[in-house]
Protein backbone atom coordinates (compact mmCIF):
# COMPACT_ATOMS: atom_id res chain seq x y z
CA UNK A 1 0.00 0.00 0.00
CA UNK A 2 1.39 3.27 -0.70
CA UNK A 3 0.22 6.73 0.84
CA UNK A 4 -0.81 9.25 -1.45
CA UNK A 5 0.55 12.71 0.48
CA UNK A 6 1.18 15.41 -2.33
CA UNK A 7 -1.49 17.68 -1.82
CA UNK A 8 -2.62 16.45 1.22
CA UNK A 9 0.18 17.84 3.28
CA UNK A 10 -1.60 21.04 5.37
CA UNK A 11 -4.63 18.64 6.28
CA UNK A 12 -3.40 15.64 8.01
CA UNK A 13 -7.05 14.44 7.73
CA UNK A 14 -7.68 14.19 4.36
CA UNK A 15 -4.28 12.10 3.75
CA UNK A 16 -5.55 9.40 1.51
CA UNK A 17 -4.48 5.72 0.91
CA UNK A 18 -4.24 4.53 -2.14
CA UNK A 19 -3.15 1.69 -4.03
CA UNK A 20 -0.68 3.36 -6.37
CA UNK A 21 0.75 6.62 -6.72
CA UNK A 22 -0.60 9.27 -9.46
CA UNK A 23 3.11 9.09 -10.66
CA UNK A 24 2.16 12.40 -12.39
CA UNK A 25 1.75 14.46 -8.74
CA UNK A 26 5.05 13.20 -7.79
CA UNK A 27 7.08 16.35 -8.62
CA UNK A 28 11.41 15.57 -8.21
CA UNK A 29 13.42 19.00 -8.60
CA UNK A 30 15.56 21.39 -6.37
CA UNK A 31 13.68 20.97 -3.15
CA UNK A 32 13.72 17.07 -2.87
CA UNK A 33 16.85 14.98 -4.70
CA UNK A 34 14.38 11.47 -4.90
CA UNK A 35 11.19 9.75 -4.08
CA UNK A 36 12.06 9.06 -0.93
CA UNK A 37 13.66 12.99 -0.07
CA UNK A 38 9.55 13.90 -1.30
CA UNK A 39 8.35 11.19 0.53
CA UNK A 40 10.25 11.56 4.28
CA UNK A 41 9.26 15.90 3.87
CA UNK A 42 5.45 14.66 2.99
CA UNK A 43 5.30 12.66 6.33
CA UNK A 44 7.77 15.74 8.31
CA UNK A 45 5.23 17.80 7.72
CA UNK A 46 2.03 15.51 8.28
CA UNK A 47 3.55 14.65 11.97
CA UNK A 48 3.81 18.33 12.57
CA UNK A 49 0.77 19.46 11.40
CA UNK A 50 -1.27 16.30 13.63
CA UNK A 51 1.01 17.25 16.67
CA UNK A 52 -0.05 20.65 16.38
CA UNK A 53 -3.67 19.90 16.00
CA UNK A 54 -4.01 17.39 18.96
CA UNK A 55 -2.14 19.93 20.96
CA UNK A 56 -4.53 22.61 19.68
CA UNK A 57 -7.32 20.28 21.20
CA UNK A 58 -5.65 19.81 24.47
CA UNK A 59 -3.92 23.00 25.17
CA UNK A 60 -6.43 24.83 27.72
CA UNK A 61 -6.84 21.33 29.95
CA UNK A 62 -4.70 22.20 33.63
CA UNK A 63 -5.10 18.60 34.64
CA UNK A 64 -2.92 16.22 33.30
CA UNK A 65 -4.52 12.79 33.67
CA UNK A 66 -7.78 14.82 31.36
CA UNK A 67 -5.29 16.36 29.23
CA UNK A 68 -3.22 13.25 28.54
CA UNK A 69 -6.67 11.37 28.50
CA UNK A 70 -7.72 14.17 25.24
CA UNK A 71 -4.35 13.84 24.00
CA UNK A 72 -4.93 9.78 23.76
CA UNK A 73 -8.70 10.42 22.28
CA UNK A 74 -7.54 12.87 19.92
CA UNK A 75 -4.48 10.62 18.22
CA UNK A 76 -7.21 7.50 18.24
CA UNK A 77 -8.83 9.28 15.18
CA UNK A 78 -4.98 10.01 13.24
CA UNK A 79 -3.92 6.26 14.31
CA UNK A 80 -5.04 4.29 11.47
CA UNK A 81 -3.39 7.20 8.77
CA UNK A 82 -0.05 7.32 10.98
CA UNK A 83 0.57 3.83 11.67
CA UNK A 84 0.76 2.67 8.11
CA UNK A 85 3.07 6.04 7.59
CA UNK A 86 5.22 5.45 10.21
CA UNK A 87 5.49 1.63 9.23
CA UNK A 88 6.55 2.82 5.55
CA UNK A 89 9.56 5.19 7.25
CA UNK A 90 10.43 2.19 9.75
CA UNK A 91 10.85 0.43 6.52
CA UNK A 92 13.19 3.18 4.88
CA UNK A 93 15.14 2.46 7.89
CA UNK A 94 17.27 0.31 6.06
CA UNK A 95 18.75 2.56 4.16
CA UNK A 96 20.93 4.03 7.49
CA UNK A 97 22.43 6.89 5.56
CA UNK A 98 19.12 8.03 4.57
CA UNK A 99 16.57 7.18 7.11
CA UNK A 100 18.52 7.58 10.30
CA UNK A 101 17.84 11.11 10.54
CA UNK A 102 14.91 11.69 9.44
CA UNK A 103 13.45 8.64 11.20
CA UNK A 104 14.82 10.66 14.22
CA UNK A 105 13.48 13.64 13.34
CA UNK A 106 9.76 12.19 12.74
CA UNK A 107 9.85 10.76 16.17
CA UNK A 108 11.71 13.62 17.90
CA UNK A 109 8.65 15.78 16.27
CA UNK A 110 6.00 13.26 17.18
CA UNK A 111 7.40 12.87 20.91
CA UNK A 112 8.29 16.49 21.74
CA UNK A 113 4.96 17.25 24.19
CA UNK A 114 4.95 13.80 25.47
CA UNK A 115 8.46 15.00 26.66
CA UNK A 116 7.23 17.94 28.29
CA UNK A 117 4.24 15.71 29.66
CA UNK A 118 6.60 13.00 31.66
CA UNK A 119 8.97 16.31 32.64
CA UNK A 120 6.11 18.17 34.25
CA UNK A 121 4.78 14.47 35.91
CA UNK A 122 8.62 14.07 37.08
CA UNK A 123 8.56 17.73 38.47
CA UNK A 124 4.67 17.25 40.08
CA UNK A 125 5.63 14.20 41.62
CA UNK A 126 3.20 12.31 39.76
CA UNK A 127 5.61 9.35 38.54
CA UNK A 128 8.90 8.25 39.70
CA UNK A 129 12.37 9.45 38.53
CA UNK A 130 13.35 7.80 35.26
CA UNK A 131 14.58 9.50 32.23
CA UNK A 132 11.68 11.39 30.45
CA UNK A 133 12.93 10.34 26.87
CA UNK A 134 12.95 6.59 26.96
CA UNK A 135 9.70 6.72 28.75
CA UNK A 136 8.18 8.61 26.32
CA UNK A 137 9.45 6.09 23.92
CA UNK A 138 8.45 3.43 25.95
CA UNK A 139 4.61 5.44 25.67
CA UNK A 140 4.74 5.62 22.04
CA UNK A 141 5.21 2.13 21.38
CA UNK A 142 2.56 1.77 24.48
CA UNK A 143 0.36 3.91 22.55
CA UNK A 144 1.07 2.47 18.89
CA UNK A 145 0.41 -1.25 20.35
CA UNK A 146 -2.71 -0.54 22.19
CA UNK A 147 -4.23 1.19 19.56
CA UNK A 148 -3.51 -1.17 17.14
CA UNK A 149 -5.32 -3.87 19.49
CA UNK A 150 -7.96 -1.60 20.23
CA UNK A 151 -8.66 -1.58 15.97
CA UNK A 152 -8.24 -5.12 15.83
CA UNK A 153 -12.26 -5.98 17.02
CA UNK A 154 -14.58 -4.43 19.54
CA UNK A 155 -13.52 -6.08 22.91
CA UNK A 156 -12.28 -3.41 24.03
CA UNK A 157 -13.65 0.67 23.91
CA UNK A 158 -10.86 3.56 23.99
CA UNK A 159 -11.84 4.23 27.50
CA UNK A 160 -10.98 0.55 28.64
CA UNK A 161 -7.35 1.47 26.71
CA UNK A 162 -6.47 4.41 28.23
CA UNK A 163 -7.31 3.01 31.59
CA UNK A 164 -5.50 -0.20 31.03
CA UNK A 165 -2.01 2.18 30.18
CA UNK A 166 -2.22 4.66 33.06
CA UNK A 167 -2.93 1.85 35.09
CA UNK A 168 0.86 -0.23 33.75
CA UNK A 169 2.43 2.91 33.36
CA UNK A 170 1.57 4.72 37.08
CA UNK A 171 1.60 0.98 39.22
CA UNK A 172 3.69 -1.36 36.76
CA UNK A 173 2.95 -4.88 36.80
CA UNK A 174 3.69 -5.68 40.63
CA UNK A 175 1.14 -7.34 42.29
CA UNK A 176 -0.80 -5.20 44.93
CA UNK A 177 0.23 -4.84 47.73
CA UNK A 178 -2.18 -6.30 50.43
CA UNK A 179 -4.21 -3.95 52.62
CA UNK A 180 -2.96 -3.97 55.98
CA UNK A 181 -5.52 -4.68 58.23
Amino acid sequence: MVVRLVGFLDDPARIRFHGEVDRRRLRIGKRHRSKRDLFYQAVARAVKNTVDAVENSVRREKDFFVRNTRRLEALQEYYPKFSEILTQLRAEAANPEWAGQNLRDVYYELSKPFIKEMREALDLGLIRPVDPDLLVFCVIGMCDTLLLRLSLDEKYDLGQVIAFMFDVMLNGLRPARPESA
